[in-house]
């Protein structure tokens, strides 16, 4: 692995890191329990994490790491008491192309899980920044990227701003020991079904 640079997303990133970002997830249980069918799972995960980062992209600050003026990771931090966007804005920006994209009723039940999920980190940890998300390039997993970014970029950047603990939700084993690795410990666990099939969810945070 080259070495590494870190920036905040410009909008004409944007769209790059978007779908850098759907694509790490394609695979992932988090989606893949709810939205089954692999070509509705894609399209419904390109519209959703665009949408998302359009309507947040004055709500939060978006990071990416490149190699060689390549993208190979997008991560997004909140700041303590962030603003949450209204369903309004995500529908504008596209969420509901991803909703019928994906199925109505499977779309919902996602968006539901996915709400419940990252609540405690709003709940229990009010004064913590929050890391909204954190993907790394398919081709790139594996190579210490992740890490890199945490520890020189994600980190830092919430301690220089005066944060003191930042806390995020995974829903994956193999991102648990990626968080533990960096210092991270679990503060909450929930299992949620659909359709017969169980997905944990864990909150963790990390004093910066």
């Amino acid at each position: 692995m080259s070495e590494l640079t870190f920036s905040q997303m410009t909008d004409e990133q944007l769209m790059e890191a978007a779908l850098l970002s759907a694509e790490a997830f394609y695979d992932y249980e988090y989606i893949v329990n709810y939205i089954a069918d692999e070509k509705r799972r894609k399209i419904f995960m390109n519209c959703m994490i665009s949408a998302d980062l359009k309507v947040n992209r004055k709500l939060s600050t978006t990071f990416v790491a490149m190699e060689k003026g390549t993208i190979v990771a997008v991560a997004t931090l909140y700041r303590p008491g962030a603003k949450r966007a209204s369903t309004a804005r995500y529908l504008a920006e596209g969420c509901l192309k991803a909703i019928v994209r994906g199925g109505i009723k499977d779309s919902i039940a996602w968006i539901d899980m996915d709400t419940k999920a990252h609540q405690p980190c709003f709940d229990i940890k009010k004064d913590a920044w929050y890391l909204g998300s954190l993907s790394v390039g398919v081709a790139y997993q594996g190579a210490g990227v992740g890490s890199a970014f945490m520890q020189k970029c994600l980190i830092p950047y919430v301690r220089e701003n005066g944060g003191q603990e930042l806390c995020l939700v995974t829903n994956s084993e193999i991102n648990r020991k990626f968080y533990e690795k960096n210092g991270f410990k679990e503060f909450h666990h929930e299992v949620f079904s659909y359709k017969g099939k169980e997905l944990g969810s864990w909150c963790y945070s990390i004093r910066v």
